[in-house]
């Protein structure tokens, strides 16, 4: 079962209270707008899958898998893929050449168009990022919700993990434990079951950035990085018995 939670900017007019009383969480998880869910059964339905979902985090069957839309930054919880977006803009000088609400990918297609090549964009993104980001609130919220001990991210990054370590692991040398995936990569798989994991872990599926181009910035990317991940799934013993043993995926 795959369940959508609610980007960042949605979170407000969700309605996350059951989970906020179990899992002591007070804005990741929502799933129906009150305008939207009418009449008392549709009202009862929805205490059930509550009492599901929350029984199955707290059992260790929900893997969450965090993208862009709940990857926030700073105190203001903006958006990282906006954030990366415009400084991305800004280094090529596209700032007046790309569509309102223009994308990552929108920026590597015109750098493509340019420049005929989009390899510029992997070392541009990786040396934007010493800037050091800060996660958001959103971000640390969910690094919060204790049962979920392996996170599967599908940004490049570094959030995730600086929001797992000011929550999980303040003042102390022990971290998350990260993980990087990339279609050239060998012996990747997260350190062992879920049940058995000691340490909370971030498998970066679309890989995490670097000077090479060995993350995904753009639909090609995305493609190349699938097909790949599913041939050498079954060589990621752990992590592939994980993802079918879980009973729920939860797509954040």
């Amino acid at each position: 079962m795959w369940g959508v939670l609610p980007t960042a900017g949605e979170q407000n007019r969700l309605w996350p209270s059951k989970f906020d009383r179990r899992v002591n969480s007070n804005i990741i998880v929502g799933l129906g707008r009150r305008d939207v869910i009418s009449g008392f059964r549709a009202l009862i339905a929805k205490e059930r899958f509550w009492d599901k979902l929350i029984n199955r985090i707290e059992n260790g069957k929900v893997l969450p898998v965090v993208g862009y839309g709940v990857t926030t930054m700073g105190e203001d919880d903006r958006l990282f893929s906006e954030w990366i977006t415009e400084q991305l803009a800004e280094e090529f000088e596209f700032d007046d050449e790309l569509p309102d609400n223009a994308s990552l990918h929108d920026v590597v297609c015109k750098l493509i168009q340019r420049e005929g090549s989009c390899s510029d964009a992997y070392d541009a993104i990786y040396h934007i990022l010493k800037n050091h980001p800060e996660p958001g609130p959103t971000l640390k919220h969910l690094a919060s919700i204790e049962p979920f001990r392996l996170f599967l991210s599908t940004t490049f990054d570094s959030l995730l993990e600086k929001a797992i370590n000011q929550v999980q692991y303040p003042d102390t040398e022990r971290g998350a434990h990260v993980i990087n995936y990339y279609p050239e990569s060998e012996n990747i798989d997260i350190p062992g079951r879920l049940n058995t994991l000691n340490q909370t872990t971030v498998f970066h599926m679309m890989g995490k950035a670097s000077p090479a181009p060995e993350y995904v910035v753009w639909e090609d990317d995305v493609l190349e990085f699938v097909c790949e991940l599913n041939k050498q799934l079954p060589e990621m013993r752990c992590l592939s018995a994980d993802l079918e043993d879980s009973k729920i995926h939860y797509l954040l």
